[in-house]
């Protein structure tokens, strides 16, 4: 305590009591039961308090809200946003001025928080009951107490803004004068109130006691990260000038603020008084980011007696942090992910270590029951359900349950997360000690590191450094450390059902292939080139953290729903970026590196899964529109139905002190006007709870404004749990929300989303006034005629449509070929054409060939189809066996047939080899008829060929169909030929 802040106060005060004693005695007799409520004996200041030489430890818990008297009590400083009792230094009783009510009214005058000018504003309940009350007449202005209190309060200014409370406006006739207090009695730095309770006699307003509660925002902070002169800060705060700070429930910033202490004129009246020189600020702001992403804060008291280290280990506690010495530093510690800075490995030892297994089971805690102080219990401390581990109490054999108070934690799913953490690092093993060469010198406290000794069964094992000891004499460094599972933070903090496996030493083992580890390597989409019309891309980077065994790099893809993993690359192991190309967009890949060592390949770890890029016009991707619109929706409404505090508020009301209430039907309405935003929620709960099973309905109705935004959301949820019979629940959620900004426009949404044990089907809807989408998630999504008949049905990964009727352009990227063999090939040409053919006698008498390189002779081909090339036809395949017809019509005039042939290309010598027969038709007076192929024609195409059929017409009665000159002086005239269909 200030001494100078209440000097005035004190020095009047120590007479106050004693002439008081008398006029007490007779209000006393005269008003039992206020006097008996309030229970007032003759006592000093603060500052005789603080003074005397009897000092009494505060025990904390109740005593927040507890209305003390006790000079040995010492005063409470707010942190954060809480509500306390106050500490009363001085109470009086006053007449009314009229003679049946002489001693009728009683002022009192606690303190409310030290280290003022508190933040405010300081709402007042008397006896749990609401006050609200006008500060400038101190008039109750409605509820319980209205016209039987009055109320003043002061936030505890300073300097020359310092005034004091002036007496309430009581009723117009009463002849109050309270000489004790005058204008000197300032309180400054001290939130202080003047509370005046009037009885009437026979009126028993105070017959159930005087406890009155107040619930303010407290003591000022400073925040570097809005300090202009703190690198990386912005903003008019200066770490020595009070009067920059600002309110804050961020824990390490009130606990950095707390060390450093609160003055007035120089003198300490609260906190440690560190030079913020010894303190590591830089670890206070990363463990505030950290907090505030979190959703952590704080909210208590610490008292005036307490000691200093025990108050800030206790503001760190409720935000999952603990305080350290780093040298000569104030540091701190925070639960979140660490980034190892190094690897040491056995050369880098130079002394002895110790090393234990694992954690005794004694202290192997699987189950915690969290305590919190809760606003919607009536800010009382209460016992939140059991977090257990099953999987961590099936190891251990039996449940093993501690019940902890997380004393400045004011928030149930807070204090659920720390006793998460508390559980995973209770399976944490360690301390471990090790002296390392000078080149470790440079970690610091709270730094990762990664320990490779395969000798002490560490393999990669990551650990926090907890203490460092420097040898000034060798340059050596002894760290002590303690192992730190990445994995425990995503489970802490509810992101995943999976509690990660105990921790411990392992076995060496040199014939496994290493697995690349988590976080070494990371992939992100980009593209194959630049500008207009690149292709999308995805590049790889990283690098590995120790190459001894490895010998190179395997560089693996496939698209997301096939099973088939393709190797892009095997890469030297020294490679630290690879760029994977030829991939279609908007489509979806999985990504996955495997190291191979002298034993073979290790497992695979699919490093990411991501979404390829659109083709790019210009700079922007064709989907990028309804991309925004997801960003600007998702982040407009993100903060509009919060999870957690909407079941916050079913829990209190279905659980009170953690036991079911059976069946509640209850109804909230809230409204909140300031002067620039205005509020208007209704919750409305319909429930039942059994035995831990709970069923509820629950409407929340939103509307919400400002100068930035309005916004309107109804929600519907029903759910039913049941815990004893494996967990099993459903849930179904329906919202719909409309948001409209000055920057983002106007959006409109609704979902739907049925959740059964984790399986989530949804439908959503989005329109921003320039683009809508429609999306919908399901196993199997069909749409139905009238008579119940699918039209349209899309179902493992694949649509079908059984009627469609296409009436513009389709586009198709790609037709995939059957690959059942070549009966099924489609011909690249099929010649159905009409072809006279003429052969004219030659000088010799033979038949000439019209077409040169063809074969001379009787024969007349016309070249019907063509098969082949690298794409259509693989390498040594064969036409397979069947029954193939060339249908054929025509006439001539003399009798004649049809034959097939065949030629091969061969790309290696560029030429096309000799013709094949295959087969004859019969000859036909009238003309020409059908031929039929038999089947077993094996056709050996040369790789990257192609081969290609004629039709050859043939003057009958001329014998061999050899390709040897024919003799005679015959002709063939007017003979027409037409290929009507070709069944290949």
């Amino acid at each position: 305590m200030d001494p100078a802040s209440w000097a005035v106060l004190a020095t009047k005060a120590v007479s106050v009591v004693k002439g008081a004693a008398a006029a007490w005695k007779t209000f006393a007799a005269a008003k039992p039961l206020l006097a008996g409520a309030i229970k007032i004996a003759a006592y000093a200041t603060v500052s005789a308090a603080v003074a005397s030489a009897a000092v009494k430890t505060p025990t904390g818990g109740g005593q927040q809200l507890e209305f003390k008297a006790d000079p040995q009590a010492g005063y409470d400083t707010i942190v954060g946003r809480t509500a306390v009792g106050g500490f009363n230094i001085l109470g009086y009783p006053s007449g009314s001025g009229r003679k049946k009510f002489d001693n009728a009214i009683t002022n009192l005058f606690p303190v409310i928080s030290g280290c003022g000018p508190i933040a405010g504003p300081i709402d007042v309940e008397m006896n749990t009951f609401a006050c609200p009350y006008n500060n400038s007449t101190g008039q109750v202005t409605s509820g319980e107490y209205k016209d039987k209190m009055w109320v003043k309060t002061a936030l505890g200014a300073v300097g020359a803004s310092a005034t004091a409370l002036t007496a309430p406006a009581w009723p117009s006739g009463w002849d109050i004068s309270f000489p004790e207090w005058t204008a000197a009695h300032k309180g400054q730095g001290f939130a202080h109130a003047w509370v005046s309770l009037w009885q009437e006699e026979g009126d028993k307003s105070w017959s159930s006691g005087i406890q009155p509660r107040f619930i303010a925002r407290g003591a000022l902070c400073y925040d570097p990260r809005f300090d202009s002169t703190y690198p990386g800060g912005s903003g008019p705060q200066r770490v020595n000038d009070q009067t920059t700070w600002a309110y804050s429930e961020n824990g390490p910033i009130v606990a950095l603020t707390h060390y450093i202490g609160w003055r007035h004129n120089g003198v300490l009246v609260g906190g440690a008084g560190l030079n913020p020189a010894f303190i590591d600020i830089p670890a206070f702001v990363a463990a505030a980011n950290v907090a505030q992403v979190n959703g952590w804060t704080i909210g208590g008291t610490f008292n005036s007696l307490e000691d200093p280290w025990v108050v800030g280990k206790r503001m760190l506690a409720a935000v999952g942090c603990e305080p350290i010495a780093s040298g000569a530093l104030l540091s701190c510690i925070i639960h979140t992910p660490r980034t190892s800075v190094g690897t040491v490995t056995i050369d880098d030892v130079c002394g002895p270590f110790s090393i234990p297994s694992v954690k005794p089971m004694r202290d192997r805690i699987n189950s915690v029951i969290p305590r919190c102080r809760l606003e919607t219990h009536n800010w009382e401390v209460v016992s939140l359900k059991p977090v257990t581990v099953p999987q961590y109490v099936t190891d251990d054999g039996r449940l093993r349950q501690r019940e902890l108070e997380y004393e400045m934690c004011q928030n149930a799913q807070q204090a659920a997360q720390l006793a998460a953490y508390d559980i995973v690092n209770a399976r944490e093993f360690g301390p471990i000690a090790l002296t390392l060469k000078p080149k470790w010198l440079g970690v610091q406290v709270g730094d990762a590191i990664t320990l490779h000794l395969p000798e002490a069964g560490l393999n990669n094992q990551l650990v926090i450094v907890k203490s460092r000891q420097p040898n000034a004499d060798t340059a050596e460094v002894i760290l002590t450390v303690e192992s730190e599972t990445t994995s425990k933070h995503a489970f802490a903090l509810g992101q995943t059902p999976n509690p990660p496996p105990t921790p411990g030493l392992t076995k060496p083992d040199y014939t496994t292939p290493p697995v690349p580890e988590v976080g070494v390597w990371a992939a992100e989409v980009g593209y194959a080139g630049s500008g207009s019309g690149t292709l999308p891309a995805i590049t790889i980077s990283g690098g590995l953290t120790e190459t001894a065994d490895v010998k190179d790099i395997l560089v693996e893809y496939r698209e997301v729903g096939t099973e088939e993993w393709i190797v892009w690359a095997t890469v030297a192991k020294e490679l630290k970026t690879i760029t994977i190309t030829g991939l279609k967009p908007l489509k979806q890949y999985e990504i996955a590196i495997r190291y191979r060592t002298a034993y073979g390949l290790g497992d695979r770890l699919i490093i990411a899964t991501l979404t390829t890029g659109d083709l790019k016009v210009g700079d922007r991707d064709a989907q990028q529109v309804l991309t925004d619109i997801d960003l600007n929706a998702e982040t407009l409404l993100a903060y509009l139905y919060d999870v957690q505090v909407l079941t916050d508020w079913v829990n209190a009301r279905l659980f009170v002190d953690g036991q079911p209430v059976n069946a509640v039907v209850a109804e909230e309405i809230q409204t909140r006007i300031d002067a620039i935003s205005a509020l208007a929620q209704k919750l409305a709960l319909v429930g039942v709870a059994i035995n831990g099973n709970t069923a509820w309905k629950l409407n929340a109705d939103i509307v919400y404004g400002d100068d930035d935004k309005l916004l309107v959301q109804s929600l519907t949820q029903l759910r039913a749990d049941m815990d004893d019979f494996n967990g099993q629940y459903a849930e179904i959620i329906s919202q719909l929300a409309v948001v409209v900004t000055p920057d983002a426009g106007a959006v409109a949404t609704a979902v739907l989303q049925l959740d059964v044990n984790g399986r989530i089907a949804s439908v959503k809807a989005i329109n921003t006034g320039e683009a809508s989408a429609l999306r919908a998630r399901f196993d199997v999504f069909q749409l139905e005629d009238t008579a119940g008949n699918p039209l349209f049905t899309a179902a493992g990964g694949k649509v079908t449509m059984p009627n469609v009727t296409v009436t513009g352009e389709l586009q198709v990227d790609t037709i995939q070929p059957v690959q059942s063999g070549y009966d099924d090939v489609k011909l690249i040409s099929q010649a159905q054409a009409f072809a006279t053919v003429e052969y004219i006698n030659d000088t010799n008498g033979n038949y000439c060939a019209p077409y040169t390189g063809y074969p001379s002779g009787r024969q007349r081909f016309v070249q019907m189809c063509e098969l082949g090339n690298s794409a259509a036809l693989d390498p040594g395949k064969r036409i397979r066996n069947g029954t193939r017809t060339f249908v054929v019509s025509g006439s001539a005039s003399v009798d004649a047939y049809c034959s097939v042939w065949y030629q091969t290309y061969d790309p290696a010598t560029s030429s096309w080899g000799a013709p094949v027969y295959v087969a004859r038709g019969v000859d036909n007076a009238s003309g020409v008829g059908n031929v039929t192929v038999p089947g077993g024609v094996d056709i050996v195409i040369p790789p990257n060929g192609s081969v290609r059929f004629y039709l050859s017409v043939n003057r009958g009665g001329l014998g061999s169909d050899a390709w040897d000159a024919a003799t005679g002086n015959r002709s063939m005239e007017n003979l027409n030929l037409l290929v009507t269909s070709v069944n290949f």
